[in-house]
């Protein structure tokens, strides 16, 4: 298992031969507090699930660093092929292999790119939808 994320038709693994610092994980979502201070009174009033009934979160937002493999194109070659694919895109399909039955949405920008004396790294930052989906029976499903 190589810990690749697919993001729309590429793969880190198989198209870019990217090997992840650390398996691919999406933070959480940050959820959508709103605290009201009570003027002459002590503490707050909590409306964080007054409007809709419920909780509400915000997009969840975080990087995932890569070791870049493949030496025989230059560093910036790599950069230009990554930014060309993936800078400032939205994606209706990101799928971590190990969680492959559930894809995200969400927006993917190329990070830095740094060098050092035995390989280069290249860091992707994501700002996807709070939640995961996969679809059943045409029925699509949403979780965390």
């Amino acid at each position: 298992m190589y810990h690749s994320v697919t993001i729309g038709t590429k793969n880190t693994w198989a198209d870019w031969r990217l090997i992840p610092a650390s398996p691919p994980m999406v933070v959480p979502p940050p959820v959508r507090k709103k605290m009201t201070e009570l003027p002459g009174g002590n503490g707050s009033i909590d409306l964080t699930m007054f409007l809709g009934g419920g909780t509400h979160y915000g997009l969840s937002e975080g990087s995932w660093e890569f070791i870049i493999t493949d030496q025989s194109i230059s560093r910036e070659e790599w950069k230009s092929i990554l930014l060309n694919y993936l800078h400032g895109k939205r994606f209706d399909k990101i799928v971590l292999e190990d969680d492959p039955d559930w894809y995200y949405s969400g927006r993917i920008e190329v990070g830095a790119v740094k060098t050092g004396k035995t390989y280069s790294t290249v860091t992707i930052n994501y700002s996807i939808d709070p939640y995961k989906k996969r679809t059943v029976n045409n029925v699509t499903e949403r979780k965390f």
